[in-house]
């Protein structure tokens, strides 16, 4: 159910909208709020309810932990999201449950047209941390329809190894991956890929060097809503360029 307003919001949530959420606010797009119902000092276990005003979301985060750890999502009104890295986001309403596992990377809040709650749950762990990284990209959250289908086309930029391969490898490299994203990751669909490759690299003054130092593929990858890093992507240096720039742009990353 949308609620539009605070105060629809508040005479939902029973557990109340609480204070601003200054401790995280640099780590949100748009504002929440927090209430804290159970601290670690007294139950051991840090319990919140926190509300997300519409659209607003938090940055990718991993909650790090030797061992343990992790959280737990318990949804109280309005309508929300949920994503890990490199799987479709998961759309929340009141009474969904999500077990965030320690050490994957994911993020979650509001859909942009209504408020959100939920209960957060720390599940206690040793060595627990949590990293905060890039914030979801605008333009991807903002196509979003209300069950995670795309209004318009997933863009993907594909980072692909491209050296002491012969242009008969890289090619079929490039048919798997794009049969990958498109049958697999992707079902269902409309994919469009942005970087043209097949026109530009296989030209004789492009041969054997890398589309990672053109600025041609920095200004296609600013475009895309997900960076598909191929298989041995960490061994070739224009890629590490390529995933600073997609952490910058906010590009939701998937590594093969």
């Amino acid at each position: 159910m949308d609620i539009i307003s605070r105060e629809e919001m508040e005479e939902v949530d029973v557990f109340g909208i609480g204070e601003p959420n200054t401790e995280y606010s640099q780590y949100l797009v748009g504002n929440s709020y927090l209430k804290t119902l159970s601290n670690s000092e007294e139950a051991g276990v840090k319990v919140r309810n926190v509300t997300f005003e519409p659209g607003c979301r938090n940055y990718w985060h991993i909650h790090h932990a030797k061992s343990g750890g992790g959280q737990v999502l318990i949804c109280t009104a309005g309508e929300g999201w949920y994503q890990e890295m490199g799987k479709q986001p998961v759309s929340l309403t009141k009474g969904s449950v999500i077990t965030v596992p320690a050490n994957v990377k994911n993020w979650h809040g509001a859909k942009k047209d209504t408020w959100f709650s939920h209960i957060a749950v720390e599940l206690p762990g040793e060595e627990t941390s949590t990293e905060w990284l890039q914030k979801v990209n605008d333009a991807w959250y903002n196509r979003l329809g209300k069950e995670g289908e795309f209004m318009g086309k997933v863009k993907i930029f594909i980072a692909q190894p491209m050296r002491h391969k012969s242009d008969e490898e890289i090619i079929e490299e490039r048919v798997e991956i794009t049969n990958k994203l498109k049958n697999e990751l992707f079902a269902g669909e409309d994919v469009e890929i942005l970087n043209s490759y097949m026109e530009d690299f296989t030209a004789s003054h492009l041969k054997n060097k890398s589309l990672n130092y053109l600025g041609k593929s920095i200004q296609l990858l600013s475009e895309a809503d997900y960076v598909f890093f191929a298989k041995g992507w960490k061994e070739a240096r224009g890629c590490h360029i390529e995933h600073e720039c997609a952490e910058r742009y906010g590009i939701n990353i998937i590594e093969d």
